[in-house]
């Protein structure tokens, strides 16, 4: 009987490995049974490792109009200028999406950049679409 959570039915990777381990291919097993062993290592070292927490961009926003500097630097796949951030800006998502925040800078990643540039690109997108109005 499968675990459940919430009395909603839960597969583990545990399960799959010892379901499978008689008929998959050795290798399989074997990666898999070293990912189950490794996974606190590995969690940590894909989640997280970069930043210190995630907030929605509206809060990114009051919190530093309210001069809160708790964060610094927010990141977004593309950074600042990519197509993901025009995207947020333009359909408004920026207010509702959870950006990764952290305090320090994380030198040579493009994806990163000062929660200031966002700030103003935020007022800087508001001022020209509200004067297209």
């Amino acid at each position: 009987m499968p675990e459940r959570i919430d009395e909603t039915p839960v597969l583990t990777w545990e399960r799959v490995a010892n379901t499978f381990r008689d008929v998959a291919p050795p290798y399989w097993i074997g990666v898999l049974d070293e990912a189950l062993n490794r996974y606190d290592d590995l969690v940590y070292k894909t989640s997280g490792r970069n930043y210190d927490t995630t907030i929605t961009g509206q809060e990114i926003y009051i919190n530093y109009n309210d001069g809160n500097t708790t964060y610094t630097w927010m990141g977004r796949n593309l950074g600042l200028h990519g197509s993901e951030i025009h995207s947020d800006l333009e359909t408004r998502k920026w207010m509702t999406f959870k950006y990764k925040v952290r305090r320090d800078p994380l030198p040579d990643n493009r994806n990163w950049f000062p929660i200031a540039d966002f700030i103003k690109k935020v007022d800087f997108y508001h001022r020209i679409v509200g004067s297209s109005q």
